[in-house]
């Protein structure tokens, strides 16, 4: 990913889009399914207060494989 971030650099989140809304809300809010390619931002399950910035590489349905030296 470091093609696209740099380290240091700064990011601006949408916290909303991302989360889907059923009902009256989901006309007014927009909404899509999650992509290849798309980039997530989450917590840190190991250190609370850490957000993780990672590159979306399948969804449900594909087959990946991935060699570990390459895994980060």
């Amino acid at each position: 990913m470091q093609d696209t971030l740099l380290i240091g650099d700064h990011v601006f989140v949408d916290r909303l889009t991302p989360t889907g809304t059923k009902g009256f809300l989901g006309r007014l809010l927009p909404y899509r399914d999650i992509r290849r390619g798309d980039t997530a931002v989450f917590l840190s399950p190991a250190d609370p207060g850490t957000y993780l910035v990672k590159r979306i590489i399948a969804v449900p349905g594909d087959a990946s494989i991935s060699r570990r030296e390459n895994c980060t």
